[in-house]
């Protein structure tokens, strides 16, 4: 694990966050520099860290989470949606503060158009939004550990697997 976190201090650091979201608790350790990258940085580093941040401490880091997905969303609404918007819907309960937010995307003039936008990027944000308005309902009307969408296996608030973009890696890299 040392060399995965190492990694969070070069330019692989979204790529070394997103690994070691996926690992999940046992990655604690990475947690300190974790905290460190949301507080400062690029956006998208921030957003990175934010959910690898989630997706190690689970609930108990709901509040920090979500007030740098908040922040990062509002600041640069055009790249980072969707990936806000992926980690909300993670969060499941947890993310219920920021139902006015994602109520709000739609009703935008301009949802995530960015310079790269197009018209799929905006109907693909369109539908994360409603995703994640529907399981964030759902997890508001299921308190956790009555068997809703908050009752996983192992504590966890959402599934510990989430579609990725393939990576090449080596044995140095982990």
């Amino acid at each position: 694990m040392p060399r995965l976190t190492a990694l969070l201090d070069t330019d692989k650091n979204h790529d070394a966050a997103e690994v070691l979201g996926r690992i999940g608790a046992p990655a604690a350790a990475a947690l300190p520099r974790l905290r460190q990258m949301l507080a400062a940085g690029h956006v998208w580093t921030r957003m990175h860290a934010a959910a690898a941040i989630h997706d190690i401490g689970g609930p108990a880091e709901a509040e920090v989470v979500l007030s740098g997905l908040l922040e990062v969303w509002e600041e640069n609404d055009s790249t980072v949606g969707r990936g806000v918007l992926d980690c909300l819907r993670r969060m499941g309960s947890a993310a219920a503060p920021a139902l006015p937010r994602i109520h709000a995307e739609p009703a935008l003039a301009r949802r995530g158009g960015g310079f790269f936008a197009s018209v799929q990027d905006d109907e693909a944000l369109q539908r994360a939004g409603r995703a994640g308005r529907r399981c964030l309902l759902r997890a508001r009307s299921h308190p956790p550990g009555t068997g809703g969408p908050d009752s996983l296996p192992g504590g966890r608030t959402s599934p510990p697997a989430r579609p990725r973009r393939a990576h090449a890696t080596s044995a140095a890299d982990t």
